[in-house]
């Protein structure tokens, strides 16, 4: 049960997008998005952890899609891209930063994918959604150096 970040608010100020973030964990998590007395309620009752999301392309142009693991809570077996959530244990200050967005799909997508960090773009975060559970996810794009047969392997 690790805690994640929580979003609050997205505020957006002439060319500025902030997000409000605080604190949850994994239960607290499950626990509220599988109640759908709480789902109903709107997002203010849900634990809302706060999830980066990628859209990875390879440079023979194919997109990179994973099959989730059949015993996760939400969306087990199907297919996305490489995803997870921005660890708080990796905040030393109050502020959540693009860095720490940055940082947390990157070792997402080191971890689960196994491509090397210098092998990858910069990420560029395009918007902040909420998915089909209701969770909300920071989406970035990415490209990889590597070819959809050196991904496989």
């Amino acid at each position: 049960d690790g805690f994640k970040f929580r979003l609050h608010a997205v505020v957006k100020s002439d060319d500025k997008v902030t997000l409000q973030v605080g604190l949850t964990g994994y239960r607290e998590f499950v626990g509220t998005q599988t109640n759908p007395r709480l789902r109903a309620a709107g997002s203010a009752h849900l634990s809302n952890a706060l999830g980066c999301e990628c859209v990875l392309t390879t440079s023979d142009n194919k997109i990179v899609l994973l099959r989730r693991s059949t015993d996760v809570a939400f969306a087990s077996g199907l297919y996305n891209g490489p995803s997870g959530h921005a660890e708080p244990q990796y905040v030393w200050n109050k502020n959540i930063s693009r860095e720490v967005l940055r940082d947390g799909i990157i070792r997402e997508i080191v971890e689960e994918v196994g491509i090397p960090e210098k092998a990858l773009s910069e990420p560029r975060l395009i918007g902040v959604m909420r998915d089909a559970d209701q969770k909300p996810d920071c989406l970035f794009v990415l490209e990889t150096t590597q070819t959809s047969s050196e991904v496989k392997d």
